[in-house]
Protein backbone atom coordinates (compact mmCIF):
# COMPACT_ATOMS: atom_id res chain seq x y z
CA UNK A 1 0.00 0.00 0.00
CA UNK A 2 1.34 3.35 -0.86
CA UNK A 3 1.30 6.02 1.60
CA UNK A 4 -0.78 9.41 1.07
CA UNK A 5 0.02 12.27 2.91
CA UNK A 6 -3.03 13.87 4.42
CA UNK A 7 -4.26 16.51 2.85
CA UNK A 8 -5.60 19.93 4.24
CA UNK A 9 -9.30 21.06 5.00
CA UNK A 10 -10.47 21.85 2.14
CA UNK A 11 -12.00 25.28 1.99
CA UNK A 12 -14.21 25.79 -1.43
CA UNK A 13 -15.62 29.63 -1.99
CA UNK A 14 -19.16 28.29 -2.86
CA UNK A 15 -19.02 25.54 0.54
CA UNK A 16 -20.79 25.85 3.52
CA UNK A 17 -19.12 24.67 6.55
CA UNK A 18 -21.43 23.78 9.68
CA UNK A 19 -20.65 22.25 13.55
CA UNK A 20 -21.05 18.96 14.55
CA UNK A 21 -24.48 19.29 15.59
CA UNK A 22 -25.42 19.26 11.97
CA UNK A 23 -24.81 15.47 12.20
CA UNK A 24 -28.50 15.73 13.10
CA UNK A 25 -29.60 16.20 9.90
CA UNK A 26 -28.54 13.11 9.05
CA UNK A 27 -28.23 10.42 11.94
CA UNK A 28 -29.29 9.97 15.38
CA UNK A 29 -25.95 8.56 15.78
CA UNK A 30 -24.55 10.16 19.19
CA UNK A 31 -21.03 8.58 18.88
CA UNK A 32 -20.91 10.26 14.61
CA UNK A 33 -21.75 13.61 16.56
CA UNK A 34 -19.39 13.32 19.37
CA UNK A 35 -16.78 12.55 16.67
CA UNK A 36 -17.66 15.23 13.90
CA UNK A 37 -15.32 18.26 13.62
CA UNK A 38 -16.92 19.74 10.92
CA UNK A 39 -19.29 18.81 7.96
CA UNK A 40 -18.92 20.91 4.58
CA UNK A 41 -22.10 21.54 2.54
CA UNK A 42 -21.59 21.83 -1.07
CA UNK A 43 -24.51 21.99 -4.11
CA UNK A 44 -23.34 20.98 -7.61
CA UNK A 45 -26.04 20.04 -10.21
CA UNK A 46 -29.24 20.18 -7.93
CA UNK A 47 -27.35 17.46 -5.89
CA UNK A 48 -26.59 18.21 -2.18
CA UNK A 49 -23.41 16.75 -0.58
CA UNK A 50 -22.43 16.60 3.24
CA UNK A 51 -18.96 15.65 3.74
CA UNK A 52 -18.86 14.87 7.46
CA UNK A 53 -15.04 14.97 9.07
CA UNK A 54 -14.61 13.02 12.06
CA UNK A 55 -11.52 11.41 13.81
CA UNK A 56 -10.12 8.99 11.98
CA UNK A 57 -10.48 5.48 13.72
CA UNK A 58 -7.42 3.84 12.24
CA UNK A 59 -5.19 7.11 11.73
CA UNK A 60 -5.30 8.65 15.56
CA UNK A 61 -4.70 12.71 14.95
CA UNK A 62 -6.09 12.51 11.61
CA UNK A 63 -9.43 12.96 9.86
CA UNK A 64 -11.59 10.52 7.57
CA UNK A 65 -14.41 12.07 5.28
CA UNK A 66 -17.75 10.34 4.75
CA UNK A 67 -20.07 11.94 2.32
CA UNK A 68 -23.53 11.77 2.08
CA UNK A 69 -25.92 13.24 -1.07
CA UNK A 70 -29.77 14.02 -0.76
CA UNK A 71 -31.56 15.67 -3.99
CA UNK A 72 -35.20 17.50 -4.66
CA UNK A 73 -35.08 18.17 -0.51
CA UNK A 74 -34.88 14.00 0.18
CA UNK A 75 -33.08 12.62 3.38
CA UNK A 76 -29.73 11.76 3.53
CA UNK A 77 -28.17 8.70 1.32
CA UNK A 78 -24.39 7.24 2.30
CA UNK A 79 -22.16 7.45 3.51
CA UNK A 80 -19.63 6.63 1.36
CA UNK A 81 -16.10 6.99 3.09
CA UNK A 82 -13.07 9.01 1.31
CA UNK A 83 -10.03 6.85 1.00
CA UNK A 84 -7.64 10.03 1.80
CA UNK A 85 -7.45 11.76 5.42
CA UNK A 86 -7.38 15.17 6.72
CA UNK A 87 -5.13 17.64 9.08
CA UNK A 88 -6.98 18.64 11.75
CA UNK A 89 -9.67 20.56 9.85
CA UNK A 90 -9.92 24.29 10.62
CA UNK A 91 -12.24 26.78 9.68
CA UNK A 92 -10.52 30.08 7.99
CA UNK A 93 -9.63 32.88 10.54
CA UNK A 94 -11.52 35.34 7.76
CA UNK A 95 -14.99 33.11 7.75
CA UNK A 96 -18.42 34.69 8.36
CA UNK A 97 -20.41 33.26 11.46
CA UNK A 98 -23.72 32.31 12.08
CA UNK A 99 -25.90 30.50 14.65
CA UNK A 100 -28.79 29.08 12.92
CA UNK A 101 -31.15 26.93 15.49
CA UNK A 102 -27.78 26.02 17.81
CA UNK A 103 -25.72 25.20 14.79
CA UNK A 104 -22.74 26.89 13.59
CA UNK A 105 -22.74 27.98 10.12
CA UNK A 106 -19.40 29.47 8.81
CA UNK A 107 -19.07 31.02 5.08
CA UNK A 108 -16.33 32.86 3.02
CA UNK A 109 -19.46 35.21 2.33
CA UNK A 110 -21.85 37.06 4.26
CA UNK A 111 -24.98 34.63 3.94
CA UNK A 112 -28.19 37.12 3.14
CA UNK A 113 -31.34 36.64 4.90
CA UNK A 114 -32.82 34.80 2.36
CA UNK A 115 -29.73 32.02 2.39
CA UNK A 116 -30.14 31.77 6.61
CA UNK A 117 -33.55 31.43 5.79
CA UNK A 118 -33.57 28.27 3.54
CA UNK A 119 -30.51 26.70 5.91
CA UNK A 120 -33.60 27.26 8.91
CA UNK A 121 -36.13 25.51 6.26
CA UNK A 122 -33.65 23.04 5.62
CA UNK A 123 -32.85 21.97 9.56
CA UNK A 124 -36.51 22.01 10.71
CA UNK A 125 -36.97 19.67 8.02
CA UNK A 126 -33.98 17.26 8.56
CA UNK A 127 -33.24 17.28 12.01
CA UNK A 128 -33.41 13.23 12.53
CA UNK A 129 -35.32 12.99 15.94
CA UNK A 130 -35.23 9.63 17.89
Amino acid sequence: MVYKPPLPFPVQQNATTVGPAYVGTITTSQRLAQITRYVELTLTGGIEHARVFRESSDAKGLFSCDVYQRSSGGRWDGPREETRKYENPAVPANAYYVVIDRIDFYTLHQMTPAEIEDHRTNLSKLLVRP
